[in-house]
């Protein structure tokens, strides 16, 4: 099976397209409440008010849907006119979603991965496994925040689920596991690569921070473990609770 490098990776004007798109034209001094009115439907990653070329007086909000409103009347005067816009998106302006369909030859794209903090943890499926490499660097390019990417090799068979992993992009350097996460108002400070973390044990997370809480005379508590038995004992100890 060959296996992709960034070196064969696509040139990103090949991921350049234009398409049409719904568009509101409105008076310019309205502009600012027309976004507000139509935010949940304004187009994404790309600049959604454009001059309206055919009056200097009124401005074009591009839309990502249409909508059931056609011709909309705000009741002081001023009329949304319904028309629609050729919009021109690069590389840079597309989610990881889209680049990876126009990308990979499958139909299943991964999708499912779980980014704690600046990492993003992937578990690829063997058909897209020669692509890795690119999918951690439209991870990266498309998720800002991410520091590094990897990918579990293996299966999970240790005790507090660690598990062996490949780095597909970012940074490798020591200390590039530690890694912070805030839930329910708390702060995890953790080592990836070193303990379990599962974003859809957010309520038992909470449920074992109120139980600290609850004996504790400071709401501003620090709870700290050691890779050792101590932290062994201490894991154990909360699973009793």
């Amino acid at each position: 099976t060959t296996m992709y490098s960034l070196d064969d990776f696509p040139d990103l004007s090949l991921f350049e397209h234009c398409e049409v798109y719904p568009a509101i034209s409105v008076p310019k001094q309205r502009t600012a409440d027309f976004r507000k009115i139509f935010k949940d439907d304004l187009i994404q990653k790309v600049k959604n008010v454009h001059p309206d070329p055919t009056d200097a007086d009124r401005r074009i909000i591009v839309l990502k849907t249409w909508t059931t409103i056609r011709d909309w009347d705000d009741g002081d005067g001023f009329t949304c006119k319904w028309t629609s816009s050729p919009i021109t998106r690069h590389y840079k302006d597309q989610s990881a979603e889209e680049i990876l369909r126009k990308l990979l030859p499958i139909e299943e794209i991964p999708s499912g991965f779980e980014i704690v903090g600046t990492l993003c943890h992937l578990n690829l499926k063997p058909d897209v496994l020669p692509y890795k490499y690119w999918i951690g660097k439209i991870l990266m390019d498309t998720h800002h925040t991410l520091k590094t990417v990897l990918t579990k090799v293996g299966t999970i068979e240790t005790v507090y689920r660690t598990f062996d992993y490949e780095i597909l992009a970012g940074n490798y350097l020591p200390g590039w596991s530690i890694t912070t996460v805030q839930e329910h108002n708390h702060t995890f400070q953790l080592d990836y690569a070193k303990v379990y973390w599962n974003s859809r044990l957010s309520g038992e997370h909470y449920r074992l921070v109120q139980l600290i809480l609850n004996d504790a005379n400071d709401a501003n508590v620090v709870v700290a473990g050691w890779p050792d038995g101590w932290c062994g004992s201490f894991c154990r100890a909360l699973d009793e609770l």
